[in-house]
């Protein structure tokens, strides 16, 4: 599954933290590692989406919401009518709660 194809099933959030991530990658380490990076959280998305109860519900999430840990990143997500829809990508130490109400 490819970039576009996983569109659909990113919020607009999801899709800037995707963008800044690779920006943060690329400005920080390169275009190698950023194309590395860019593969595994494809690859995760991909996974998450074709599997969306593969997450672990957080504490500071209600049930709504499930996590999936990718690289230094959390993929937050909902399943709706079976399906994984992603809200964000954000870093392991960032406050997941308070990025999801900043929406």
């Amino acid at each position: 599954m490819s970039f576009p194809d996983l569109l659909p099933h990113l919020s607009p959030a999801a899709r800037r933290d995707f963008a800044d991530i690779l920006q943060y990658t690329f400005e920080n380490w390169g275009e190698n590692q950023m194309l590395a990076y860019r593969g595994i959280l494809l690859k995760d998305l991909s996974l998450i989406v074709h599997n969306p109860g593969i997450g672990h519900f957080h504490p500071s999430l209600s049930d709504e919401f499930k996590v999936f840990g990718t690289g230094r990143h959390l993929i937050v997500y909902q399943k709706r009518s079976g399906v994984a829809h992603v809200a964000r990508i954000l870093g392991g130490s960032m406050d997941i709660g308070k990025h999801l109400e900043d929406e």
